[in-house]
């Protein structure tokens, strides 16, 4: 039981390691779906690597409680020093970048061997620890299945502790390094009880357990050419089991939204999935059936059927959500915790339980001589994780892409009724008329599958609970979609990510003008601009009205190129001017590895709540964006405030004055935005070459075309200047890559719906969710906050010059700002109220 005990804790330090390294991993390679995804791949061939060269060595190996210590001893070592190693690859990876620059083959491919070669050696410790535990538990062939299984289902159970705490409860108010200290911790902790349990019991470490005789008819060991079938088939089912997981967690983000918490919560549910199929087959089953290939057979048929059912359950989810909230309201993000794990599970646990009870099957088929238990179990651990690692990628980014979600869950059911059909057949013999039996059911459940599994699973959803399709693509990395809410009304028009990221489209016109136009306004002579964040181009367009001669555009999500031209009415066909250059890249990842220098950055992220867009708001991005600006450069960032909590909003901003003291802030009318403006110096406006720039045919236009075309109106945005920026933001801690907080704390905010995405589960949010009282809304507790920060709205009469050098007036300039500077108040506060 101690040693169990070691192996839980094991499996909660491991997976509080794989989040967190993947995160401070984010930070060199960014959190492209490409990147992630190979910096994974790398991780599971260190997995495999481990278990397939530990199995001899576990076998030889007189005390494999020592050899346990030693390997959860450096795994603890090494994740110490990770950060200085991450450091060190930091500008390997920017000069490797810069030599294939424009080959996203050959730059994904060096994400793969940097990633690699940071986590190989904890990776391959890490998965060397299963064959040598599987040589210290299983000691009779008449309970293979069962010690397997168990010190498996513990092992995992452990994980899925780690995946709560670490994405629940340590990295949010703790910081990155600190989880990791807890995890080297428990290392050395688990490593000391190794060696504390090996010194108690020396003799029975060292004998070698006796191969016992099969006891009970059909126990006889298989013949070699079955367990090599047993072998591909467990492969290939480890290919499809990852594989459903990225299929799940696209298709799910549609429901749970792209918060940290909904990941936190499928990684939990799968892994529990997983943990108590293999414990229940374990304890209960494996070792009391006559043919484990035979029953790993069948168990490949209820991954199918069971994925198969939850396919059904999920074109109904959103009714069954709202079964739950009738039942608890969402009234705090416990409650909404709850709503998230209930959607999850009902999805990803039927079918995660059967593929967890595959392993002590897979286990007892394949371990013929438990003197050489260790080789067996680290030859199915490997090539089953050689197999996830297939199925991660292969998934992602050719299945999905080329034929589409719905498709993609047809041919993984199909493959998984392909297996149980080839192992059901072969161990069908002497009598095959169970053979034919089995065959019958296999064919009548694969006719379901494309009678039963809609091509396009989101779209029949969300067209009939709320608008028309105008385009649907599965990207690699996303789904896009182009809907208009009201048909025929070019201004419903939207743009919608698959994981519920933060919209645009025609509606957001008057905001993401706004936003393109003022730091190309304050800027003296912009020429070479970087703008974050493409959306529908509105922003873009914007800062393309102005004479700029090089424009850059950074974007996560290739889908932006399909769907440009369903807004071309607000952004005038931006990607066809010749001075745009369009990289789908992390913004983050951009400005580490661009050798340009611009004079004017402009972000528009998503919400705080969405997972990874943190990266875009921490004070050492700020530095990067400080780096590759030229003199005089002008950096702007979009806020969302009503969906942001007043401390969140504080620290934000204290990240970027951090780097950018000179800090002033901007808030567009009607809109829910601030803009955050950083210089290199005290701002400044020369009026009349504002007032120049400003009447300038085009950019002129544009503004009026939003209502802005008098330039007071426009310099009347003005909300804090610096030194009430910095007043406001003051004795708050910045958001550090370290310790980023907010995208943890602003989930749990009634502002941004307690991370639930319930537009798309069709919940009526307003109706649904109230604070911690029951009292107010999501837009309530926004618009109260929008109001507060109104009433303390500044003069812009202070930073202009030159008004001795304008025509008009002087106390007519200063009546004009101070009327709408009134008016921009007034209106807040109305719209507060």
């Amino acid at each position: 039981m101690a040693v169990l005990g070691l192996c839980f804790l094991s499996g909660f330090a491991g997976l509080v390691y794989e989040v967190v390294w993947m995160r401070m991993l984010t930070f060199v390679f960014g959190v492209s779906a490409y990147a992630t995804a190979t910096v994974l791949v790398a991780f599971m061939g260190g997995l495999a690597l481990g278990s397939w060269g530990f199995r001899r060595l576990a076998d030889e190996g007189r005390r494999p409680l020592r050899t346990y210590a030693l390997l959860e001893a450096g795994i603890g070592v090494y994740a110490l020093f990770l950060p200085l190693i991450l450091a060190g690859l930091t500008p390997v990876y920017v000069l490797v970048h810069h030599l294939f620059e424009g080959n996203n083959l050959l730059v994904n491919l060096a994400r793969f061997v940097l990633g690699g070669a940071a986590l190989l050696l904890p990776a391959t410790c890490m998965g060397a620890t299963v064959p040598v535990l599987g040589r210290y538990f299983i000691r009779s062939r008449e309970r293979i299945g069962q010690d397997a299984g168990v010190f498996y289902a513990v092992n995992t159970f452990g994980a899925v502790a780690g995946a709560f705490t670490a994405g629940f409860l340590l990295i949010g108010p703790l910081g990155v390094a600190m989880t990791t200290y807890l995890a080297i911790a428990m290392n050395a902790l688990v490593a000391a009880g190794a060696l504390w349990v090996d010194s108690r019991q020396p003799a029975r470490q060292r004998e070698k357990a006796a191969v016992k005789p099969a006891s009970r008819p059909g126990t006889k060991p298989h013949s070699a050419g079955l367990i090599r079938w047993t072998l591909v088939v467990f492969a290939l089912s480890g290919f499809i089991s990852l594989a459903y997981e990225v299929l799940w967690t696209r298709l799910l983000v549609f429901y749970l939204h792209n918060s940290t918490y909904a990941f936190s919560a499928m990684l939990v549910v799968f892994l529990f999935g997983l943990a108590a199929g293999s414990f229940v087959m374990a304890r209960w089953l494996a070792d009391h059936l006559g043919n484990p290939v035979r029953a790993l057979g069948v168990i490949e048929f209820c991954i199918g059927f069971a994925s198969l059912i939850s396919i059904w359950l999920y074109m109904w989810l959103p009714e069954i959500a709202q079964v739950l909230t009738r039942i608890l309201p969402i009234h705090s993000f416990m409650a909404a915790s709850v709503l998230i794990f209930f959607q999850a599970t009902v999805i990803l646990l039927l079918p995660a339980f059967f593929m967890g009870a595959a392993f002590p099957l897979a286990a007892r088929a394949v371990t013929t001589d438990v003197t050489r238990a260790g080789h067996s179990l680290g030859s199915i651990y490997a090539i089953n994780t050689l197999g996830t690692m297939g199925g991660a990628f292969l998934c992602g980014f050719v299945l999905i892409p080329a034929i589409g979600l719905g498709p993609t869950a047809a041919v993984l059911v199909l493959a998984n009724l392909s297996l149980a059909a080839i192992l059901l057949w072969k161990t069908s013999a002497p009598s095959r008329t169970r053979g034919w039996a089995w065959a019958a059911v296999l064919v009548a459940t694969a006719l379901l599958v494309p009678a039963t599994v809609p091509r396009e699973l989101f779209k029949a959803a969300f067209e009939r609970r709320f608008a028309q399709v105008l385009f649907y693509k599965d990207e690699a990395t996303d789904t896009v979609v182009v809907a208009e809410f009201e048909p025929g009304r070019l201004e419903t028009r939207t743009i919608y990510y698959a994981d519920g990221r933060g919209t645009a489209g025609i509606f957001s016109v008057h905001e993401n003008r706004i936003s393109g136009h003022l730091p190309m306004l304050l800027h003296e002579d912009p020429q070479d601009v970087l703008v974050i964040c493409f959306g529908v181009g509105n922003s873009l367009s914007a800062v393309g009205q102005h004479p700029a001669s090089r424009i850059h555009c950074v974007e996560l999500s290739p889908g932006v190129i399909s769907t440009a031209h369903f807004f071309t009415a607000t952004n005038k066909n931006i990607l066809e001017d010749s001075r745009v250059k369009l990289f789908i890249e992390d913004g983050r990842i951009h400005l580490l590895t661009t050798p340009t220098h611009y004079d004017v950055v402009t972000l528009e992220p998503p919400e705080m709540h969405t997972a990874g867009v943190v990266n875009l708001y921490t004070l050492e991005f700020y530095e990067l964006v400080k780096k590759r600006l030229n003199p005089g450069g002008v950096v702007t960032q979009w806020l969302n405030i009503r969906k942001m909590p007043e401390l969140e909003f504080k620290m934000l901003i204290q990240a970027f004055r951090s780097v950018f003291p000179h800090t002033t802030l901007w808030q567009p009318p009607k809109c829910f935005g601030i803009l955050m403006v950083g210089t290199d110096g005290p701002l400044e406006i020369d009026l009349p070459r504002f007032l120049n720039r400003f009447q300038s045919e085009r950019v002129h236009r544009d503004l009026a075309e939003v209502g802005m075309g008098d330039p007071y109106d426009f310099l009347s945005q003005l909300l804090m200047n610096e030194e009430q920026t910095a007043a406001y933001a003051a004795g708050v801690r910045p958001v550090t890559d370290d310790r980023t907080y907010v995208d943890f704390s602003v989930p749990r905010s009634v502002m941004a719906d307690y991370a639930v995405a319930g537009f798309f589960a069709g919940l009526d949010l307003e109706g649904e969710i109230r604070d911690s009282q029951g009292r107010l809304s999501p837009s309530q507790a926004g618009y109260a906050k929008i109001r507060r920060m109104s009433l303390e709205r500044d003069s812009v009469l202070d930073i202009l010059t030159g008004l001795d050098r304008v025509a008009m007036p002087m106390v007519d300039i200063q009546a004009a700002i101070a009327g709408r500077t009134e008016e921009k108040r007034h209106w807040c506060d109305d719209y507060g109220r």
